[in-house]
């Protein structure tokens, strides 16, 4: 069953099937979490967002047209959860803030050097960061497009905006994000 293409995986689910959402779940998970992660910064909240969009997709599985990628689908319902999870909390980062990076675990290679993997480690913590102090619809667009390939269609398509509306939030959060890692690049330069 693990062979099956979603269309096929979906029309099984829709006929009672329910080990056909199994896969989609294993096919998904990851990329749902990561995607919840990157939205949210923080690991509990991504949990609680993946765990519910997977609910509301077996719960909604019907409403699935068809006419965009099962991904596509999926990666509104955990948008717009993460948006209603994000409502809940109050954003509280700001420049002088420490996050980590729970949930994103990177396996040094056998042959990078000690040196080497802490500044990636650096490297990745810095751009975390950097990425939580965005706003939730350009941090949205960069991870769609940067970290999960999407098209810009299929961004405007998931997003629910016109396609001119993403590359000029990309631009815009492109422009942000520069700016936020050179500031913070520079703080950490004068410690």
């Amino acid at each position: 069953m693990n062979s099956l293409d979603d269309h096929t995986l979906i029309r099984l689910v829709l006929e009672g099937n329910t080990s056909a959402f199994d896969v989609i779940v294993r096919r998904y998970n990851t990329k749902v979490y990561s995607l919840a992660y990157r939205l949210l910064n923080s690991v509990e909240d991504a949990e609680d967002v993946a765990q519910d969009t997977f609910s509301q997709a077996f719960k909604g599985l019907g409403s699935f047209r068809g006419t965009s990628k099962f991904y596509t689908w999926l990666f509104r319902i955990t948008y717009n959860l993460a948006i209603s999870q994000r409502r809940k909390r109050k954003p509280a980062l700001s420049l002088n803030s420490q996050t980590d990076s729970q949930g994103e675990i990177t396996l040094p290679s056998d042959d990078a050097s000690p040196m080497k993997n802490m500044e990636d480690e650096e490297g990745k913590t810095l751009m975390d960061k950097a990425l939580g102090l965005l706003s939730l619809d350009h941090r949205a667009g960069l991870v769609l497009k940067e970290i999960e390939g999407f098209s810009y269609e299929e961004i405007a398509l998931s997003l629910g905006v016109p396609v001119g509306t993403v590359r000029s939030r990309l631009h815009r959060a492109r422009l942000e994000l520069r700016a936020i890692l050179e500031k913070l690049d520079k703080e950490r330069a004068d410690l």
